[in-house]
């Protein structure tokens, strides 16, 4: 899975996806590529990250950042 995908399933309705580490939102949910690695976190209401994770390749950070929002989707969260 690529990043492309990703943004393409992406929703209107989270608004708090992010791709951009250097422009966080409030309550987000962020990937992005940096010298080669791929991290994908998440921000608290005061953009503190939490939970960053760190991967090798593009797909393994694409399938976490999709998990995360599928589980906030259902725990009723709105990114």
């Amino acid at each position: 899975m690529t990043l492309n995908e990703v943004k393409g399933l992406v929703t209107q309705n989270d608004i708090g996806v992010f791709f951009d580490k250097d422009n966080p939102r409030s309550n987000g949910l962020c990937i992005y590529e940096e010298n080669g690695k791929w991290y994908v976190f998440a921000t608290d209401e005061r953009w503190v990250k939490m939970g960053l994770r760190e991967f090798e390749n593009e797909d393994e950070a694409c399938q976490s950042f999709l998990k995360r929002l599928e589980a906030s989707r259902r725990l009723g969260w709105e990114y």
